[in-house]
């Protein structure tokens, strides 16, 4: 169940993975990308006599000084919403102090999507006009930046591709015909970019993880959607994010 294309499994409260282990914690922080990770890192990383928590709230992304621009989709009081979340996410850090931060979320898609009337679903509220793909780079920095002054060290993971009509594909079952693959260029052009910007701003104190790399061979830019293993399990669960797989 865990590898299905239409199965969502994520944290079911904040300190699941913090119960009776001691020692600094590790957090993970953001939107559904993110919640997609909890169950596997929350897992290795308690086999590992480390405690996890994690600060998820779905559609939210971990990008201090954004508004999320979608209110015909996700109600009107949504945007503030998430950003209490975000500002209550960042004090509950200089509470835990954990080692490090895993940041995540839906870096390329914030970075084009637009919305119904056709704006950037993503905005910074004091300058509107800024293109998307700054306005994540800006606030990317800036949240790693105030991760790092509170002396907590920021593990960002980078985009992976998405794939597009994913579950029709599933439905028909193409894939056991033939293998399917994405084109993984955009999303290591996007996760090029914030590295670059992340390396100029913190250099050392930020740890970036590139996950099309992992999910890709490096020196083709065709990225299997299946297993290597086979034609299933998937590597994604919707196209979007990835499977516990």
């Amino acid at each position: 169940a865990l590898y299905a294309s239409d199965v969502r499994v994520g944290l079911r409260k904040m300190d699941q993975f913090a119960q009776g282990i001691e020692g600094p914690s590790i957090v993970i922080w953001g939107d559904s990308f993110a919640d997609a990770l909890t169950l596997t890192l929350g897992t290795h990383l308690n086999d590992a006599d480390l405690p996890m928590h994690g600060l998820i709230k779905h559609s939210c992304p971990s990008l201090l000084g954004t508004q999320r621009n979608d209110a015909q989709r996700l109600g009107r009081d949504f945007a503030a919403d998430c950003e209490r979340h975000n500002t209550a996410a960042l004090a509950r850090l200089a509470e835990l102090q954990p080692s490090h931060v895993v940041l995540t979320s839906a870096y390329s898609w914030y970075m084009t999507a637009r919305n119904d009337a056709d704006e950037p679903i993503l905005r910074a509220p004091d300058a509107p006009d800024t293109p998307a793909g700054q306005v994540v780079a800006d606030s990317l920095v800036h949240t790693a930046m105030r991760i790092s002054d509170l002396g907590i060290v920021p593990v960002v993971v980078l985009p992976h591709p998405m794939v597009e009509r994913f579950n029709e594909i599933v439905r028909t079952g193409a894939y056991r015909r033939d293998p399917v693959t994405v084109d993984s260029e955009a999303a290591r052009r996007d996760a090029d970019f914030l590295a670059e910007r992340l390396d100029t701003a913190l250099g050392d104190a930020v740890t970036v993880v590139h996950a099309a790399d992992l999910l890709c061979a490096p020196d083709t830019p065709a990225c299997p959607v299946f297993s290597p293993e086979g034609k299933t399990p998937f590597l994604w669960y919707d196209g979007q994010h990835l499977s516990q797989f």
